[in-house]
This record gives structure tokens, sequence and C-alpha cells, in this order.
């Protein structure tokens, strides 16, 4: 009878934890990205860099941007279609039914990764950054994503030939983090050199980084810099 007991109370107190972790595993998150470098920055400053840092290729992903397109042959055949149907409904006004479809919602409908138009929780930082003279506007990303655990969560990986690269991930082990791993391109010509399934970048390539991996909260702003460029992040709760 006790063992019943014990039984019961466990599955009582881990249960509102299961459905909470489920709950959390649902959470859609907007993150919008701008990207900067001070070009005009001059320091006799030594920065420490390290010699390479190492991500799985495997758990890369890039966002996808789908092609809009207009299906002519289609538009022009639904233009000579002929309504034969006008004359056995005419009579009839309205069809009613109470009948009500239960909504399922997909934790993932196909719009994770995908780039979006700008967001605009970071439209005052973008102006101020563009009316600067000492800095340099790089990039400016918006997408939405879940967040899982630390090791099925990918990075999102961004870059611009010859300027910069970014790796950046969003998980949640018992709380929502960002993993940032980034670097500004010297002049030299950009060169991943790949082993096996990682990437490596070669530190004479790649002057300055950016590795931080930080606690956050939904709808907040956060910065990663380093002197000669940063990362803004903002990341909003779209559920």
């Amino acid at each position: 009878m006790k063992s019943l007991r014990a039984l019961y109370l466990l599955s009582f107190l881990f249960a509102p934890l299961s459905q909470s972790q489920d709950a959390e595993a649902s959470v859609t998150y907007e993150i919008e990205i701008l990207i900067y470098s001070t070009p005009n920055f001059k320091t006799k400053e030594i920065f420490n860099t390290k010699n390479t840092f190492l991500i799985d290729s495997e758990k890369v992903v890039e966002l996808s941007s789908p092609p809009q397109s207009i299906n002519l042959t289609a538009m022009s055949e639904s233009f000579k279609y002929e309504y034969k149907f006008s004359d056995i409904f005419k009579n009839i006004l309205s069809i009613e039914t109470s009948e009500e479809k239960e909504k399922v919602y997909s934790t993932n409908s196909g719009y994770w990764f995908r780039e979006l138009n700008n967001g605009n929780s970071l439209n005052s930082l973008k102006r101020r950054i563009l009316r600067r003279k000492d800095y340099e506007l790089l990039d400016h990303f918006t997408w939405r994503q879940g967040a899982v655990d630390i090791e099925d969560s990918p990075f999102v990986y961004l870059n611009e030939d010859g300027k910069y690269g970014l790796y950046i991930k969003t998980y949640k082990s018992r709380y929502l983090h960002l993993d940032v791993k980034a670097y500004l391109e010297s002049e030299n010509d950009s060169n991943l050199i790949k082993l096996g399934n990682k990437i490596m970048a070669e530190d004479n390539l790649r002057k300055f980084f950016i590795e931080q991996t930080i606690r956050v909260f939904p709808n907040e702003i956060y910065y990663f810099d380093h002197p000669r460029f940063g990362v803004i992040v903002s990341i909003k709760d779209k559920a």
C-alpha cells in the first residue's frame, strides 16, 4: 500500500514538470540580429585570439528564403472557368453547421529558420549605427525558431564572404541560452577548412573573434562585442 502511495506521489510531482518541458519545446522565438564593425578603430592593444574553433557541420543550418513565383498558366486557366451550378443553388441563402473542428497547431509549421522581413525591435539601434561614421552596418537578419536542449539545437550560420561569419545557437538546458561564435575577416581571402565533419576557422584569416555563451530572457536585447565588431541580438517569445 505504501509503495502505491509513493508511486502516486512521484507521478503527481513529475507530471507538471513533463508538461512544462513539452510546453517549452513548442515555444517559438523570434530572433533578430544586427552585425556591425568599427573599421576606423585603432589601438595598440594586442587582442588574445584563439587559433581555431570547431563546430560540427552536421549541426549547422542556414536560413532559407523560399522563392516566390506566380503560376501564370494556372491563373489564366482560372479565368476561363464557367460556373454551371448557379441555378441549382440560387434559392439557398446559406448553409450552416454546428460541427467545429479542433484546431491543430504544429510546433514547426515550416517557418522555422526561414529568413523574414527585418523585425522592428532593433530599428532604433540600426538607425544610430547608420548615422555614425565610425560604425559600419554589416547585416540585419530576422527569423523564428524553437529552442530545445543543447545537443539537438543547431547553430544558425550567417556570413558574408570577405567580411564576417557568425554561428548562433538558441537552446534550453534549465534556462534559455544563446551561444555565439563570430569572427571578423582580415583582408585575406576567406578560407574555411573542413576536417571530417568539423569546420575550422584559421586564425591567420580571422583576426578578431567573439565566443560567448550566456543565459537570456525573452523580450530583451543582448550585446556581444569586441572593439573591432559586434553582434546585437533581440529574442522575443512569439508563442
